[in-house]
């Protein structure tokens, strides 16, 4: 995805954007496909719930060392990942 901003001259947000918003939404919902994409990723999601809200904690980013360089980058490609994930699957 990141080589695909670069070669685009999209911000990395958007390609996330548009990667989350092809993937299939799980007949479990959106926050299933988000947890499943974040797993598939890397990143260990554990799903809690606090009240009526919902969250998936990223236990481990896998792109840490890249990170902590890059965050405009690598961190701005997961967070539009997951906005697309919740506009295909009508909001989480």
């Amino acid at each position: 995805m990141l080589a695909e901003a670069v070669r685009t001259g999209v911000s990395a947000r958007a390609v996330g954007r548009a990667t989350g918003a092809k993937l299939q939404p799980s007949s479990d919902g959106g926050l299933e496909t988000l947890r499943a994409e974040a797993a598939r990723l890397g990143f260990k999601p554990t799903p809690r719930r606090r009240g009526d809200l919902h969250v998936i904690v990223l236990n481990e980013c896998p792109f840490a060392d890249l990170a902590v360089d890059q965050p405009e980058a690598v961190c701005e490609l997961h967070v539009g990942v997951a906005e697309g994930i919740a506009v295909r699957a009508g909001g989480l």
